[in-house]
This record gives C-alpha cells, structure tokens and sequence, in this order.
C-alpha cells in the first residue's frame, strides 16, 4: 500500500525522461497515449513499400511456374481471405450484429464489384492489380484497430482511411522510380478505395469502442494526414505525370516530360554516355528509371504498331519524333546484336515512310498518342497558386477549429 502510494503520488516524468514509445497525452485526454499499437501498421506499411523492387520479379517467376494458372491462384487466394473475414464475423462479432453484419457484408461487396465489374490489361495483370484489396485492406485493419485503440473516438475510420491513402501514395513513388516498376496514379485511387474497404469490414469485425466526438488532437492529426496525403499525391502527380506539349512544324505535337530544350539536351547527354556505357538489358532489380528512354520506348512501339496496321503517316510521325528528339536511343540500335531489341527501321521500311510523309505542312495536325495519356500538360503558374490556396485554406480551417473545438471528454454537459 504504501509503496502504491508513493507511487501514485509521483509526478509525471517530463521532457527528456519520457519514454520513446510512450508520451503524455494531451490536456483533452488525459493520461498517457500508448503509441505501441502503430508498430505494427507503420512496419507493414513501410514493408509494402519496400517489397516493391520483388514484386515484379516473384509475379515473373510466378508466371513461369503456373502459366495460365497464376490468376486462378491469386483469385483463391483473395477467395481465401474473403471466407476467413466471413468466418471471423460469424465467431466474434457478439453485440451490435445486425450494423456490423451490414458492414462486413458491405465491406466485401465493395471489393467483389470492382474486380468483376472492369479490369485493365490482360488478365494476369489484372489479378495482379486485385491483390491491392488484399494488401491495403490488411493495412486498414491494421490502421483501424491502432486508432481506435489510442482512442480517438468517431475520427477513427476518418484517420485510418488517410493512413492508408498516405500509404498508397509512398508505395507508387517507389514504383515511380524503378525501372521495373510503373508508379500510377489510378493505382494510387485503387489503394486509397482498398484502404476504404478494409475500414467497412474493419467496423464490422471490430466494432467501435470509442465514440466520442472528434476533439483537439484528432482535428490536429486529420489535418496533418490531410497535409500529408495532399502534398505526397501533389508530389507523385509532378512526377509521374506532369509534362509539356511540343509542337514541330514539320510534323506536329507530341507531350514529354521535359521542356523542348532539356529535351534535345538530353539527348545529346545520353548520347555521349550510352556510347561509353549503354544501358542495362535487362533492367536491374534496383535500377532507377530513365524517362527519356522511357518516352522513347514509347514512341517506338507506337511507330511500330502503325506500320504494322498500315497507318503509315503515323509511323513515318512518330519516326521524326526519334529521329530528332530521341536519335541517342535509335543509337541503341546495334548495343545488343544477340538480342531482338531493334530501334532503327529497315531501309526499305524507311523508304515507304518517305512516300507516306505528308506534303504542304499537313503534318503540323498530327498529334501522338504514344504517352497513352499517361503525360498532363502543366498547369500555369495562376492555376497551380489556386489550385493550392484552395488546398491550404481547406486544411487550415481543420487545423485552427481544432484549437478552439470543446473536447468531448472534458464537456461537463456530456
């Protein structure tokens, strides 16, 4: 007793003295806030990203193992996860079943549409694409329980959404800068929809033990994972999608990541080096993506696509886009005689191009389409500083109502 008295009679330790893990909550909760719980979704969080240069490489390994089988594989495996969420709803949710029923069937029929509503690409990649549900809507869970158990009452689905969308955004700024990988904003919207998902099924399995209103620290914590997903979704857009129009009179406009005069500078820097050294065939596990060999990628296959069809004034467009924009990677052409990487058409490919290149300036209309909308034209200065005010005003007013909003534990009227 007398040991508990002391004890309880302590002062609180202060400053320095304070625990790493473990900090003193503010005046509107009083007590210590165990932050503990976010352990285990930060780590996975973090690992999602970090298994990013890997995943390629095990889905190609995959591929190789089950061949046509691989989706059928990935669809059990989301069959898998579905049935032990249902299963683990049916064993543990004791009060409340009807709404958390409701959310866990919900929850799951928000993932089920999706994937059999629409897909992209083949249906390998597809499958690929639906294991975004799996992973973002662990971490939802994740997320959830963390913040409901740190008590942060009805912001707690608010705030784990934001988590996972912040997430999702760092994993696809990975993905931007690998080579083996594509960093793509609808796959940025596919983790922050998953992450959505995860929080309905979230509700329904873990209900909601804390349902006190949103006080100071949960407006201050929106609006920081508001800043952070705003700032991280601006950053990764610059990146991975913003770019310019360029216009030649001899043939016509075309987008790039780079201005017309980085461009050709570009060029001829790539082409001095990749004399010297040219690039990795095929690309390493860690090996940073190079745009303009990208862009020129692009460019080639979509000439090749065009004389193959016999759209020959596309082809002979898109072949003037190499040639004076790109003519460091048509150089590429003879770097790897063993394998089939061919930049540089035949003689006699070229010379049915020449009979097809437009006459009298009409070239000038033409407009590639080899970015596959991948590259937005840059907003003007006047348009970024509204489009930010807008952003800094919205987050403004969550951050300054929350230094004046009474909090909920300490309303003498509740």
């Amino acid at each position: 007793m007398l040991s508990g008295s002391i004890r309880a009679a302590s002062p609180e330790p202060t400053g320095r003295s304070r625990s790493l893990f473990r900090r003193r909550r503010s005046k509107e909760g009083g007590g210590a806030e165990d932050m503990r719980p976010f352990w285990l979704p930060i780590s996975f969080g973090l690992m999602l990203s970090a298994m990013a240069p890997v995943a390629r490489v095990v889905t190609n390994w995959m591929l190789e193992v089950l061949g046509t089988r691989f989706a059928v594989v990935l669809a059990g495996v989301l069959g898998v996860a579905g049935v032990t969420v249902a299963v683990w709803a049916w064993r543990r949710i004791a009060t409340d079943r009807v709404t958390r029923y409701a959310a866990v069937a919900s929850g799951l029929l928000m993932v089920v549409l999706p994937i059999l509503a629409s897909h992209r690409g083949t249906l390998t990649e597809a499958a690929v694409e639906r294991m975004h549900f799996l992973f973002y809507g662990t971490l939802a869970l994740l997320f959830y329980r963390a913040f409901d158990r740190s008590r942060h009452g009805l912001a707690t689905p608010l705030l784990t959404v934001l988590a996972v969308a912040v997430a999702g955004v760092l994993d696809e700024l990975v993905q931007w800068a690998l080579a083996l990988r594509t960093g793509d904003l609808f796959d940025v919207l596919l983790n922050g929809y998953a992450g959505l998902c995860g929080v309905v099924v979230a509700f329904g399995l873990l209900g909601l033990e804390d349902r006190r209103r949103p006080g100071q620290r949960e407006h201050r914590r929106l609006a920081a994972l508001g800043f952070f997903l705003v700032r991280g979704a601006g950053v990764f857009c610059d990146l991975s999608h913003l770019g310019f129009e360029i216009e030649d009179p001899e043939f016509g406009r075309f987008r790039s990541f780079y201005p017309t005069s980085r461009l050709v500078a570009t060029d001829g820097e790539r082409s001095e080096r990749w004399r010297r050294s040219p690039p990795n065939r095929p690309f390493g596990l860690l090996e940073l993506e190079d745009y303009f060999q990208t862009e020129a990628g692009w460019h080639t296959q979509r000439r090749n696509l065009a004389f193959h069809g016999g759209d020959f004034s596309t082809a002979w467009a898109e072949n003037r886009i190499l040639e004076k924009y790109s003519s460091s990677f048509l150089a590429l052409d003879g770097a790897y005689p063993e394998g089939p990487f061919r930049f540089v058409l035949p003689s006699a490919e070229l010379q049915r191009l020449a009979v097809a290149a437009p006459r009298g300036g009409t070239g000038a209309r033409f407009q590639s389409t080899a970015e596959h909308g991948r590259i937005w034209v840059r907003p003007r200065p006047r348009q970024w500083w509204s489009i930010t005010g807008m952003l800094l005003a919205v987050l403004g007013f969550g951050a300054v109502r929350g230094r004046f909003i009474r909090d909920p534990a300490q309303d003498p009227s509740r």
